[in-house]
């Protein structure tokens, strides 16, 4: 009672928070505060990409395109029943071995694909933003909703590891300078840095890639609008210090395959030349190939399509084929010149970033400063045919990464340079929303994956494989079939009724056991000079 006496004092009363709010004023004030941050740049930049996301994820399912990824993340969940490991060639081993605790930790989560398709995220949220910073009326934000859906539908439909780094480095080197046209403070430039040590950690060559398509477009704008001074020194040193610390960590994971002894030079060797012929594409079969490399037409339209292809052991000598191919490319001449300009335009019209060019443009148009409007947009057709060209002649330009790298610096430039010279009001502003709405579904309709297997992979095995057959299986396809949401099954090689193709897979000591390699008695052979599918397959006693 003595307690209750002293609590009831005023100098003992206990002050706690008011809440006589009720529960729906909370709410109330809740949508008050979105709407609100619903008419800046940043909060419609976040909205725009999280509703491209789900609806997105909601009428279709996100498929690797690439078998790098798919050959990164069974590495990691320990599709051989080898253990997991993070030494998966191409990207960096101390980024993928904190991916391969997380997996440990929570192996129902498919943790590679949130990390690549988070990075995509990130960076797409920071080019909305920088696009909309500066004006962000009705025409601007159904621009930058079109640039959101093009741009989310590559990376979160058709994620890969290649295009999240590309697309990280080039927004950061974007945020970079618009740091510095802002005059903000230096740390300012620590976000940007981080994000681009670890786009340089996913993929060394797409941070690259992603960096010269970033200083390229940067260093023109700047140069347009004569913004260039002395404060250039701190992005420039917030750049260099990201980059060369990414060599070193390059450097380190070189170092640790060195000590892996005869795996690790075969790794070392080769994963440049995998990556290369996988994301960017094979050349153009030639006679030679016959000759020089013993693979005939059949056998190399098998690996193309598949990247699959077959050899009798493991080791640099059976793997050599795949240096030349990729080293390979078109000589500089007159004639390829012209066969570029009859080959490459008529292709591109298939190019979904094409239209996006073309709108982006219409929308450049309306704006008032005609000649400002006339430069931008000459040099954002050479920088596509620069690009283009440098990409063809090295065999490396009909596929999606290509195409981000011609479209996607350009297409930003011209955007984030466009003002609102019109305005619509809320009707025309949902008219225009829902044409192109349309526009972009038959665009992409006929590439939207709607179907998933209803089986695990594990039971996939177990119904389609016999229990009195061997079965040669393409593992890198059958797992492309599923969800990019969802995990790998644990030790689907293990089964003795599985030999998987080498391929790609060669390089990774995990396969070894179960690979199919030439001639070996007890597995399998390869009968006849026609194409290379399980019909010509014979098992041999």
């Amino acid at each position: 009672m003595e307690f209750l006496k002293r609590l009831r004092k005023k100098e003992y009363a206990i002050k706690i928070k008011d809440f006589d709010s009720s529960f729906g004023d909370i709410i109330a004030n809740l949508f008050v505060k979105i709407k609100k941050m619903l008419h800046t740049p940043k909060g419609l930049s976040l909205f725009f990409n999280i509703c491209t996301y789900l609806v997105l994820n909601l009428i279709a399912y996100g498929r690797y395109e690439y078998n790098t990824d798919v050959m990164m993340q069974a590495l990691l969940s320990n599709v051989t029943d080898t253990a997991p490991t993070s030494h998966v060639a191409f990207s960096n081993m101390f980024l993928m071995r904190i991916i391969k605790g997380l997996i440990k930790f929570a192996p129902s989560v498919a943790w590679y694909t949130w990390f690549v398709v988070l990075l995509a995220f990130i960076s797409i949220c920071v080019l909305n933003y920088l696009i909309l910073c500066d004006n962000y009326g009705r025409i601007k934000q159904i621009t930058t909703v079109v640039f959101n859906i093009f741009v989310g539908y590559e990376c979160y439909m058709y994620p890969s590891y290649m295009k999240s780094a590309i697309i990280c480095a080039f927004a950061m080197i974007a945020a970079a300078i618009h740091i510095y046209r802002k005059n903000k403070d230096i740390l300012y430039y620590l976000i940007p840095s981080i994000c681009l040590f670890i786009a340089g950690l996913l993929s060394i060559k797409g941070m690259l890639i992603g960096l010269i398509c970033g200083l390229i477009i940067s260093a023109v704008q700047l140069f347009i609008n004569r913004e260039y001074d002395r404060r250039l020194i701190a992005p420039s040193i917030a750049i260099v210090a990201s980059f060369l610390v990414v060599l070193v960590f390059y450097a380190a994971d070189r170092y640790v395959y060195t000590k892996d002894g005869d795996d690790g030079e075969l790794i070392l060797e080769y994963r440049g030349d995998i990556e290369k012929l996988t994301v960017f594409g094979y050349p153009k079969y030639s006679e030679r190939f016959d000759e020089e490399l013993g693979i005939n037409a059949n056998q190399y339209n098998y690996m193309y399509s598949g990247d699959e292809y077959l050899v009798k052991n493991r080791s640099k000598e059976s793997l050599s084929f795949l240096k030349v191919l990729a080293d390979e490319k078109i000589s500089f001449s007159g004639e390829h010149l012209l066969e570029f300009f009859r080959t490459v335009p008529i292709r591109t019209i298939k190019v979904g970033y094409l239209y996006l060019l073309i709108i982006a443009i219409y929308t450049f148009n309306i704006g008032k400063d005609k000649k400002k409007k006339e430069i931008i947009i000459t040099l954002s057709i050479i920088y596509i045919l620069i690009s283009y060209g440098v990409l063809y002649f090295n065999y490396a330009w009909d596929n999606r990464v290509a195409q981000m790298i011609a479209f996607l610096p350009v297409i930003f430039w011209i955007l984030s340079n466009s003002d609102d010279g019109i305005e619509i009001s809320a009707k025309e502003y949902v008219i225009y929303l829902m044409v192109l709405g349309v526009v972009l579904y038959n665009n992409f309709s006929n590439h939207i994956v709607t179907t998933k297997p209803n089986r695990t992979i594990g039971e996939w095995i177990e119904a389609t494989v016999r229990e009195d057959k061997t079965e040669v299986l393409n593992i890198n396809a059958m797992l492309k079939n599923y969800s990019i949401y969802t995990p790998y099954d644990e030790k689907i090689t293990v089964d003795d009724r599985i030999i998987t193709m080498n391929g790609n897979c060669c390089i990774f000591p995990q396969y070894n056991l179960v690979q199919y390699f030439d001639c070996v008695p007890g597995t399998v052979l390869y009968l006849g000079d026609g194409e290379l599918n399980l019909d010509n397959y014979k098992i041999i006693e």
